[in-house]
């Protein structure tokens, strides 16, 4: 059985949002978490795999910087690391990220990026992405 596992009890409390980020519903046909972040899979009930962004739980383009993540989520990270940003929270440091919200806190979102495993290690270990042109 695969379950979507969420790191957090705010994640958790977060799950109607998190509902409402997603064109499918949760309740047809794909399987539910019953713990607190989805961990980047999802799989409907016609068993095709999803894979989802572990910072903002938007569609995953890939394995970037160590984990899987969304287009906007690598750019970010790597716009971050490499012109060394530092961020601050005008909140309380704990803001939620995910696909609507996530441009809203980019210290928060950071932070998140760190703490799912992404690395700057990571950059040099991956295969160049090849665009080709027709």
């Amino acid at each position: 059985m695969i379950t979507v596992s969420y790191r957090t009890t705010a994640d958790w409390r977060d799950h109607k949002t998190l509902k409402k980020q997603f064109p499918f519903s949760f309740d047809s046909g794909f399987l539910e978490s019953t713990s607190p972040q989805p961990t980047g899979l999802l799989l409907p009930a016609e068993g095709k795999a999803l894979l989802m962004c572990k910072v903002c739980g938007d569609k995953a383009s890939g394995y970037h910087y160590g984990v899987t993540s969304c287009e906007g989520c690598k750019g970010f990270f790597r716009r971050s690391i490499q012109k060394r940003m530092e961020y601050r929270c005008l909140r309380d440091g704990d803001c939620s990220i995910f696909k609507q919200n996530r441009n809203r806190c980019q210290a928060c979102r950071f932070k998140k990026c760190v703490v799912v495993g992404m690395s700057r290690e990571c950059e040099f270990h991956e295969p160049p992405t090849i665009i080709s042109k027709v």
